[in-house]
């Protein structure tokens, strides 16, 4: 069972003692408040440690493992309910705890939750003994209670008792150093415990830590007694400021933070911090932001961030910040409007006053010295100018000169809100329109007269290369004043009030001597051969978001600061007004009013910026995030679907999902928005989107994805660098490439099936095409066939006829006696005989060669007229061939009167109308 819980607000708290004579600030984003509230519990956090494979911190706290991974807090709890008391994670990112009666390791399970495994449920360990201390040294992890050490080199775990009681074990580069009551310091090397020679000045005081220190020597340090040095020749007293605090104190907790910076953790009064002599540079303790004076654990990170782990509470010190906050902690500065350096004295105008402070940047850092009010300065002041070697501050009481501690008012008209030089003069807008400034004859600045003809509230104005005055008015917008020549009377003014409808009100700039207006969304320029305002399409597709910048700040020469949202950007602006980016900064946690801010270059390149709240120092030395490697990855990702869920951790499992899970949920984390603290995260699916989504949230969520691989590209809004996450929704079965794979060899058989059923069909078709052309041969024969028996049957019945005539004439010349010899007469007439004869063979053959074919037809004529007779039958053959009447009786040897009958007999047979013809009947098949 574990808990969750979002990580509240950073609240950046302000400290430092407002003082005349001494420091007055304090670095304001190295304590930043995690913790504070969050649990309903007993807080305490015994250690820190962080997985250096991903940077995720970890606490041992009372009521479980605390995971930490920059966006969210998590807590694991310890299925034994026992407190944790230590910490360790491995080089490969094992996490080792340690308790009461136990200490054992964490891995995540498949549902990408932290498990405990405890070592001690199969070895015995010292009863009521407690792990305080976990190293991990030549691959082998050690536990340190008060009464033994216990080895385990993940494989088997072996007992070291201790001679005496045992307070504390520290690591110190590659030994192993523990004191022992009553006795001193040992080493543990090689499996046995060897005294420190001179250590037993230590038998009685107690060792709360020992850090390594330059020279390969290294500070130990007591509960009470101090701080001492060990060296080759022996241990000596560090003699330090530090050591004789932290006497007082009471150190509980030390870490070294690089080669020059230590931090000291006390019981009573939170930390110091100090460079490599002990000077104490810098405390924190809980009127100055830290959660509770009681320090009982330090870790430092990679970047040399400090975790400082608390008697109630954690807190952050960041040590490598791009970004450095500055305040008082009473509030005495008040909120802090413009800024002003005049070589090293830096002065500071609020709501509060004037103030001055004397500034030192041997370090590369502010330090801040004689704070003081400038006398009769009370009051709001809204600006702060250098003009000709004299300051001059706008008041809500008028305008005065300053030098040193003198505050001379100049001008009595109230509300000084902006001055520009012009020519040899300064223009101010104040509470009531325009004056003018000019030199005295002693040179100095004091006022001229008033600019009559406009009387308007006037927070912001420029002068263009033409003289025309352009001044933006709170409410309605902007105008633009055409003063005289002797500048003290507005001759003329334009309105561009009407444009505040259609594209909201406007602040006005100047950019390269080019006066240039601001909507929040993008930027116009004064078209004056057209006389209108029109956007300033090359810059704005220059400048990117900065487009939409709130408030342009002049630095050097063709350099602008655009201030957009949570970011400061510096930019070189070409002739032709094409952008080039410089340096860039975030300041989420600044308070950043959005406008009226000031920023100043310093002597060793880095910017200071005034803001509500105190300065922002911005370094230039530091490396900038976004060219830093992006260190958020993907957690977990959840799958849901409407019957099923799958949790996968991408880095123990293939990012394959089935189809009905198609609602993804990304769980991401981001270890260095400790040192950002941005809080912004761009995200897209390039498959799906071709523009980046915006988040402040640590989950991410997309429904009803198609099956697909997908790739989840994020960043964050700091780092231009992105991570990228491949994950794959599979097809449903009958659509995975198994299927398709198959469905390919369906395809393959039914094309193959096909090609042989068109090619048997085309076989068949060719054989039932040289059958059809075999049978139209046929029929073509039959059909000669029939003709040539048809003639050949007219032929033989002209034959039998003539045959028939001429034995009539024989028998008539039989009848004449004499007129033909008899022998002649005999002859011919076995001729006749023969003739007739062999005519009635032909007939014959003719006859059945004319039944074969048309014994088809006569088949067919059969089956659709079945009262029909072979006679009939013998008819129609005789009618198909157009015989006639006579040539049928010949034939049958009939009559034609029988023929004639047997006709009109068929006919009825036949039901043929008596207007059809019965031949053309038979000859067309209309059968």
């Amino acid at each position: 069972m574990y808990l969750h819980f979002q990580k509240s607000i950073l609240n950046l708290l302000f400290f430092a003692a407002l003082c005349l004579s001494s420091s007055v600030f304090g670095q304001e984003d190295k304590i930043i408040n995690y913790l504070q509230n969050e649990f309903k519990v007993n807080q305490q956090i015994w250690g820190i440690h962080s997985n250096p494979k991903n940077d995720m911190v970890y606490y041992a706290t009372n009521i479980g493992l605390l995971e930490f991974d920059g966006l969210s807090f998590q807590i694991w709890e310890n299925p034994a309910q026992k407190m944790i008391r230590s910490v360790m994670v491995d080089s490969s990112g094992l996490i080792f705890t340690g308790g009461f009666e136990s200490f054992g390791f964490w891995q995540k399970d498949n549902l990408c939750h932290l498990k405990y495994h405890p070592l001690t449920d199969s070895f015995p360990i010292n009863k009521n003994d407690e792990i305080w201390k976990i190293y991990f040294l030549n691959g082998a992890v050690y536990f340190q209670s008060f009464t033994a050490i216990y080895k385990y080199d993940y494989k088997k775990i072996t007992t070291f008792p201790s001679p005496e009681f045992m307070l504390f074990m520290f690591q110190i580069r590659n030994q192993l150093i523990v004191q022992v009551l009553d006795k001193g310091l040992y080493t543990f090397k090689n499996d046995v415990l060897k005294f420190i020679p001179g250590s037993e000045q230590f038998s009685q005081k107690k060792v709360h830590s020992i850090i390594p220190y330059i020279n390969n020597q290294m500070l130990i340090c007591t509960e009470k007694n101090g701080i001492y040095l060990k060296h080759d020749s022996g241990f000596a007293y560090w003699n330090s400021a530090a050591s004789e605090y932290l006497k007082l104190q009471n150190c509980n907790a030390a870490a070294a933070i690089g080669d020059s910076v230590f931090a000291f953790g006390t019981i009573l009064d939170g930390i110091i911090l100090t460079d490599h002599l002990g000077k104490i540079e810098e405390r924190y303790n809980y009127g100055n932001g830290l959660n509770n004076n009681t320090v009982l654990s330090f870790f430092v990170t990679q970047k040399q961030g400090l975790w400082v782990g608390l008697d109630e509470g954690i807190n952050f010190i960041n040590q490598g910040s791009k970004v450095s906050y500055f305040t008082t902690a009473n509030g005495s500065l008040g909120s802090i409007y413009t800024i002003l350096i005049d070589e090293n004295t830096l002065y500071m105008g609020s709501n509060h006053g004037l103030f001055q402070t004397q500034l030192n940047l041997s370090d590369n850092n502010l330090h801040f010295q004689r704070l003081s009010l400038v006398p009769n300065s009370q009051g709001q002041v809204w600006t702060l100018g250098n003009f000709d070697h004299q300051i001059i501050c706008g008041h809500n009481e008028g305008t005065f000169q300053v030098k040193g501690q003198q505050f001379t008012k100049i001008s009595s008209i109230t509300g000084g809100w902006v001055i520009k030089a012009f020519e040899d003069k300064l223009i101010e807008g104040t509470y009531t329109g325009l004056v003018t400034l000019e030199k005295d004859p002693a040179g100095n600045w004091s006022l001229s007269k008033r600019i009559e003809g406009y009387y308007e509230p006037t927070r912001h104005l420029e002068v263009d290369y033409l003289g025309y005055i352009w001044v933006s008015h709170p409410q309605k917008g902007i105008f633009r004043l055409q003063p005289n020549e002797s500048m003290d009377t507005i001759t003329g003014i334009i309105p561009f009030t009407d444009l505040k409808k259609s594209i909201g009100l406007m602040d006005v700039y100047k950019l390269n001597n080019r006066v240039v207006f601001s909507t929040g969304k993008e930027f116009y320029t004064y078209d004056y051969v057209n006389a209108a305002m029109v956007p300033f399409t090359a810059l704005n597709n220059a400048l990117g978001e900065y487009r939409q910048a709130s408030q342009i700040i002049p630095n050097e020469k063709n350099q602008y600061w655009f201030i957009y949202k949570n970011k400061l950007a510096l930019f070189r602006i070409s002739i032709e007004f094409e952008p080039t980016k410089i340096c860039e900064y975030l300041i989420t946690d600044a308070n950043m009013p959005g406008q009226d801010l000031t920023i100043l270059s310093l002597k060793n390149s880095n910017f200071i910026v005034s803001n509500r709240n105190g300065l922002a120092l911005l370094r230039n030395d530091v490396p900038d995030p976004a060219q830093l490697r992006p260190s958020m990855y993907v957690k977990s990702i959840f799958f849901q679907g409407k019957n099923k869920n799958i949790t996968i951790c991408p880095n123990q499992a293939q990012l394959e999902v089935p189809h009905y899970v198609n609602n993804v949920q990304f769980s991401f984390a981001d270890p260095d928005a400790i040192n950002l603290t941005t809080g912004n995260y761009l995200y897209r699916i390039i498959e799906i989107e071709d523009y980046w989504n915006s988040t402040q949230n640590p989950v991410i969520q997309y429904y009803h994805l198609n099956p697909g691989t997908y790739h989840l590209q994020m960043a964050s809004d700091s780092n231009t660098k992105f991570i990228e996450t491949e994950f794959t929704i599979l097809p449903p079965w009958y659509l995975n490439k198994w299927a398709f794979i198959t469905y390919f060899l369906i395809i393959l058989a039914i094309a193959y099936l096909l090609v042989r059923y068109f090619k048997t069909k085309l076989q068949k078709q060719r054989k039932l095409l040289e059958f059809e052309i075999k049978q139209t041969s046929l029929e073509n024969r039959l059909q000669n066939t029939n003709v040539e028996l048809m003639l050949t049957l007219r032929y033989l019945i002209q034959k039998n006829e003539s045959l028939q005539n001429l034995r009539g004439e024989l028998d008539a010349i039989k009848g004449e006696p004499g007129s033909v010899p008899t022998k002649f007469i005999k002859k011919l007439d076995i001729h006749i005989t023969q003739g007739l004869e062999l005519q009635t063979k032909e007939w014959k053959m003719a006859l059945h060669n004319l039944k074969l074919s048309q014994e088809g037809y006569f088949k067919m004529l059969k089956e659709k007229y079945p009262k029909l007779t072979n006679n009939d039958i013998r008819l129609c053959s005789y009618l198909r061939m157009n015989f006639s009447s006579k040539e049928i009786a010949q034939l049958l040897n009939i009559s034609t009167r029988a023929v004639e009958i047997s006709r009109y007999r068929l006919r009825k047979k036949l039901n043929l109308d008596h207007d059809k013809s019965l031949t053309d009947f038979l000859i067309q098949d209309e059968i």
